[in-house]
């Protein structure tokens, strides 16, 4: 994803998969919040950025509230 090596295959991910599963943080979504930054890089004002990352959180936390069938 993009060359950031806590995203990309091997030791990074390998790390950050452990760390996600330490704290209970799936990794879809750290994935998500560093792609919504990435896409605010270069820049001048990041106008927006907090409510995507709202969104983003929020959308995980439904998924995770839901009841399974």
């Amino acid at each position: 994803m993009n060359g950031i090596a806590l995203l990309e295959k091997g030791q990074g991910r390998d790390l950050l998969r452990r760390v996600c599963l330490r704290h209970k943080v799936p990794m879809a979504l750290v994935e998500e919040l560093v792609k919504a930054e990435l896409e605010q890089v270069g820049k001048l004002r990041k106008r927006g950025l907090t409510d995507r990352f709202t969104e983003i959180i929020d959308h995980a936390s439904d998924e995770v509230d839901e009841p399974t069938p």
